[in-house]
């Protein structure tokens, strides 16, 4: 065998290595008092299946108010837009779930939104605070998201390739997982790109910008399979804090689900971002917090990216470095 052949190989056996020590660090994991506490991991595709990549079918789900193309005078509808703008190149239209305030919003979508499944949200509305609630939003989403992998994103989130691509290598990888991400905050909304060249700038220029906490959580993205996660959930009010830590808290606890940060291949951008609103004068946010304590007291705290299971280092054709997080074995 000549040092060209084998080198490969070697590399598979280091790779294969790595692995089979981190499942096992995962699996077993001291106490305070020193014991050993048991957990078990979901599945992880054999190292054969990494280079037979399957082809995957992704919709990601979003709301909006739906006057945002009619009339996009502010920065915060520009954003959206923007945003919107980034899902339809990166994903194609055809794979975005919009949901709307109303249903009419739907008759009047952007070109580059023309093939998207829309839908409005008159049947999701809170009867004192006049806004859609996410109990009923992930059943909506649920129902018209046909493909294996479904997500939902903030309106005001801005994504690249890599997003995509992170998504495709989870999902090949992972027989059960949710991807979650910090966010980059921008205080401003951007243009537009109009070159491959103009949209490598923006991810780079994305990386620049202040991270935002694992608490503040804008998108995640799992496996249709995992709807058991989602029953139940609670009214919360979409665009007020403390669902999302819930939500994340509630995977943590799934004892079959990965929960995997992909901050450091997959930035976002967070527009319009204003570093002086106190989320807590929003309306109905002490409905959420009071909601939040009643269903999970004050565990809803651990629900933060800081405390994923995997975090993902480099995505190549479908393929990623990772390393071990602190995990979530006290929630």
């Amino acid at each position: 065998m000549t040092r060209t052949n084998a080198l490969p190989r070697l590399k598979n056996v280091v790779f294969c290595i790595s692995i089979s020590l981190s499942m096992l660090f995962l699996m077993y994991r001291r106490d305070i008092s020193g014991a050993f506490i048991h957990r078990d991991i979901p599945q992880v595709r054999s190292l054969e299946t990494f280079d037979q990549q399957q082809e995957v079918g992704i919709a990601i789900g979003t709301v909006v108010r739906g006057d945002e193309w009619m009339n996009p005078e502010s920065e915060k509808k520009k954003a959206v837009l923007v945003s919107l703008f980034s899902l339809s190149q990166q994903l194609g239209d055809e794979n975005i779930v919009l949901l709307a305030d109303t249903q009419s919003a739907c008759k009047t979508l952007p070109t580059y939104l023309a093939r998207a499944r829309c839908n409005g949200l008159e049947h999701c509305i809170h009867s004192v605070y006049g806004s859609p609630t996410m109990d009923c939003i992930f059943s909506t989403l649920w129902s018209l998201a046909k493909h294996d992998i479904v997500g939902f994103i903030n309106g005001d989130i801005l994504v690249f390739d890599s997003f995509v691509q992170s998504i495709v290598s989870c999902a090949n990888n992972y027989e059960h997982f949710v991807m979650v991400g910090r966010r980059h905050l921008s205080d401003v909304a951007m243009s537009i790109p109009a070159t491959i060249r103009e949209w490598a700038e923006l991810e780079t220029h994305t990386k620049s910008l202040k991270l935002d906490g694992g608490a503040a959580i804008d998108f995640f993205v799992t496996r249709r399979t995992e709807v058991s996660v989602f029953k139940d959930f609670p009214p919360f009010i979409v665009g007020v804090f403390r669902w999302d830590n819930y939500l994340l808290l509630r995977f943590f606890r799934d004892e079959k689900t990965i929960v995997i940060d992909a901050t450091e291949v997959a930035p976002i951008m967070h527009q319009v971002f204003n570093e002086l609103e106190v989320h807590e004068s929003r309306p109905a946010a002490s409905y959420n917090h009071e909601l939040v304590t009643e269903y999970s007291g004050n565990d809803w705290t651990c629900g933060t990216i800081d405390n994923s299971n995997i975090i993902l280092l480099n995505i190549t054709e479908g393929k990623h470095d990772m390393k071990i997080g602190t995990g979530n074995f006290s929630c």
